[in-house]
């Protein structure tokens, strides 16, 4: 697990003040599960709020996620084979 940067603690801050008290929660929750901060826009954007969501969703839905790309969706994919105990 990596700490963040001052720089991205700060960036995460400014972010964080713009958005409300259920957006600040959401956004803690999908840290240190290896997205990054574009996919987590994108997923609270779109209003899901728990990373264990994405455990449930088929690849299809995942995909139909507005601002999810290759990237993020390698991403998600990594992040569900750690919890789901898929190997590599």
């Amino acid at each position: 697990m990596t700490e963040s940067t001052p720089q991205q603690r700060a960036l995460i801050g400014r972010r964080l003040m713009r958005g409300s008290a259920q957006e600040m929660l959401a956004w803690y929750k999908f840290q240190h599960r290896g997205l990054s901060d574009k996919t987590i826009s994108a997923l609270t954007d779109c209003a899901i709020d728990f990373p264990e969501r994405l455990l449930f969703m088929t690849e299809k839905q995942i995909s139909s996620i507005p601002g999810v790309g290759k990237v993020a969706i390698s991403e998600i994919k990594a992040y569900r084979d750690r919890f789901l105990g898929v190997e590599r």
